[in-house]
């Protein structure tokens, strides 16, 4: 089998190549790349764009995942500082900006899937922390965490325990790729946008890459994705 054997140049070739077409394709990212899950992908990203510099996150944002995994500790791990902003129930673009100095290297927005502050609350969204990083020239990213691929998605799915929002209430891939912030994340595993490039050269992409069985089954899920018009007909996933 060609995993990373380029049967037209008939000279190696990269993993990648077998979903990135389709991942660009159906998200509209300049560049893809995929790794064994999301924290595996926030690690990679949080490594390539930020190592021994300081992202900055606002602190109703500094979430605890499954298996008791935390965003600062997660952070650590990749190398960057963490500058948190703002406070647990309110955050304003102008905490981001009082933050930024020359060793900031990352405005990072964490999806908060598992839970709500509801209340005397304030959050910024992507388009405006991208307009601040482009003022700025710093790079944004967004782990989007759960989220929905369709633009479109089922209205009818019930309540999960996941998500205290229920199905239809998550955000969708297509809507934040479409808001052109540096790097987007889900857990499919894929890191899309610019910062996919530098990604692919970064030693830890082999450790957290993707083996061929999981390429297999993505590949032909993201065929479905692109060619069949009743998704929820082919995708048990998808069925409610």
């Amino acid at each position: 089998m060609n995993l990373e054997y380029d049967l037209g140049r008939g000279e190696r070739g990269e993993r990648d190549a077998h979903v990135e077409e389709d991942l660009r394709a159906l998200t509209g990212a300049e560049a893809a790349t995929v790794v064994n899950n999301n924290a595996a992908a926030v690690v990679l990203a949080l490594n390539t764009l930020a190592e021994g510099r300081e992202v900055l996150v606002s602190r109703g944002e500094l979430i605890e995942i499954g298996g008791s995994f935390r965003i600062p500790e997660v952070l650590a791990k990749s190398g960057a500082r963490l500058r948190e902003v703002g406070t647990t129930n309110r955050t304003h673009v102008a905490d981001y900006a009082d933050a930024v100095t020359e060793h900031t290297a990352l405005l990072l927005k964490v999806h908060t899937s598992n839970y709500r502050i509801v209340g005397f609350t304030s959050a910024v969204s992507l388009p405006e922390l991208v307009q601040l990083g482009t003022q700025r020239g710093i790079p944004v990213m967004e782990d989007l965490a759960a989220v929905h691929w369709l633009t479109s998605r089922p209205t009818d799915c019930p309540r999960n325990r996941w998500s205290p929002n229920g199905c239809a209430a998550a955000p969708t891939w297509s809507a934040s790729a479409a808001t052109s912030s540096s790097a987007v994340l889900k857990p499919a595993s894929s890191l899309t946008a610019r910062a996919g490039g530098a990604s692919h050269r970064n030693p830890l992409k082999r450790a957290l890459r993707c083996d061929k069985l999981t390429l297999a089954a993505l590949a032909a899920t993201l065929r479905l994705y692109r060619t069949t018009p009743d998704l929820r007909a082919v995708l048990p996933t998808l069925r409610c």
